[in-house]
């Protein structure tokens, strides 16, 4: 596994129990179990303290127009995502060979084991990765807790660029931001694009679903259209902080979910 998607699970982890924390993200660092990335994380919250950070509110500017909610499609169950719960046949307690068996063992590449630094303990934190579709639209990883049997994951992360995996209420690989802030019925909070820090792992992290609909178990990211990365329209968003979906820039950068990492409770 590269080093980058290390760093990727590492801060997901983290930044759920960051989410999970609601308005408080701005001046609370997200906690660890590993000393892996501590300094960087204790960074990155201190990025949120500044005066820009504390004047870029969701209530400082107009709200986002919501407009009545179609009835979402009906997901079948082998992509159906239930946010912290199950990805398809995928939760918490499952095992290899039954996701084997539902997926079909041609679909599933077993990767090893990669380590995450060390616990409080001391002892190191190991996960197996497996990927499933690989180099398919529908790509998704695996990460197990129990590396000898191969079992209880701890995050999928979406990662191909198909829309088949989606969540009951509609979010899928490619929502626009307009189609977001329609389903979590508010705008919301996505840290801006430095691919200077952690190589830009952050990036486009949707940071506070703002009490509004969506769980706060559903990781997405969002990426630019690449129009308006011709157009440098990520440049008024170039720091690691929290920027609300209804600033008034906010439209030129053409934002859709490009990957989705749901965590198990």
């Amino acid at each position: 596994m590269q080093y980058s998607n290390i760093i990727i699970l590492i801060i997901t982890i983290m930044m759920t129990v960051w989410i999970s924390c609601g308005d408080n993200a701005e001046t609370k660092s997200p906690s660890s179990n590993t000393s892996t990335n501590t300094n960087s994380i204790d960074s990155a919250s201190s990025s949120t303290k500044t005066a820009d950070a504390l004047s870029l509110k969701v209530e400082n500017y107009p709200p986002t127009s919501i407009q009545a909610q179609t009835t979402p499609t009906e997901v079948a169950a082998k992509w159906r995502i239930a946010p912290g719960v199950a990805v398809g046949f995928i939760n918490k307690k499952a095992t290899l060979s039954g996701i084997q068996s539902k997926y079909g063992a041609e679909n599933i590449i077993k990767d090893g084991v990669i380590g995450l630094g060390k616990g409080k303990n001391g002892q190191p934190i190991r996960v197996f990765q497996t990927l499933l579709y690989k180099d398919q639209p529908d790509m998704a990883i695996i990460y197990w807790s129990d590396t000898a049997a191969i079992k209880n994951p701890i995050q999928v992360r979406i990662v191909g660029n198909g829309n088949n995996w989606r969540t009951r209420n509609g979010i899928s690989i490619g929502t626009k931001l307009m189609e977001l802030i329609q389903i979590n019925e508010k705008d919301f909070y996505f840290l801006g694009f430095d691919d200077s820090k952690y190589e830009g792992a952050y990036n486009g992290l949707v940071a506070d679903w703002n009490g509004g609909k969506v769980n706060n178990s559903t990781g997405v990211v969002l990426v630019p259209s690449m129009m308006s990365e011709s157009m440098n329209s990520t440049s008024s968003f170039n720091k690691l902080q929290k920027y609300p979906t209804n600033h008034p820039n906010a439209p030129s950068l053409g934002l859709s979910v490009g990957e989705m990492r749901f965590t198990f409770r």
